[in-house]
């Protein structure tokens, strides 16, 4: 079983391409298509629902509205940039790009610059772990972690990241 195989597990991210000459993840068109509504939507309603409580109990409250709306909007603005990496297996390069949407940041280097694939847990707020992400890590001081997939299940993860480094020449980092 390949990456292809273990699809069914993966959260949110899209293997676009994979072959043994590259790799391509991104975030899929319809997650930033769903994000992008909900940056539309949340606004509206939050704007809608404040002004009638505004003006049924404190008309002069309308002016945390905007405020109060654009809070939930931020957070969703931030997850609906792109996220993706190009892997290129024979030039053992790559040209990734994060960020918000519009001053999204791009950055490129050679395999060298991979220190290693790390699974480490998602939890939620009560500290339930709630699936497993196969994060790049860099061998340069300064470049955060970057996160190749989300997987629901432990034994999936793990195989896509063995595949990975496989396909890589890169170690497994250490686990959880």
């Amino acid at each position: 079983m390949g990456i292809e195989g273990a699809k069914e597990g993966i959260v949110f991210q899209k293997i676009e391409k994979n072959d043994s000459s590259r790799i391509v993840i991104r975030r899929g068109k319809g997650g930033r298509i769903f994000l992008w509504t909900v940056v539309v939507l949340i606004p509206l309603f939050l704007l809608w629902l404040l002004f009638i409580l505004a003006k049924i109990t404190q008309p002069g409250m309308w002016q945390f509205i905007p405020l109060v709306s654009t809070i939930p909007v931020g957070v969703v603005f931030s997850y609906s940039g792109p996220h993706e990496i190009e892997l290129n297996l024979k030039l053992k390069t790559y040209v990734a790009k994060k960020g918000l949407p519009f001053p999204a940041r791009s950055f490129s280097g050679d395999f060298e610059d991979m220190y290693g694939l790390c699974i480490r847990k998602n939890t939620n707020k009560a500290g339930h772990v709630v699936g497993y992400r196969i994060d790049l890590d860099w061998n340069l001081p300064k470049r955060p972690p970057f996160e190749l997939m989300r997987m629901s299940k432990l034994e999936k993860a793990q195989k896509m990241q063995k595949e990975f480094s496989r396909k890589l020449g890169i170690p497994v980092g250490e686990e959880l």
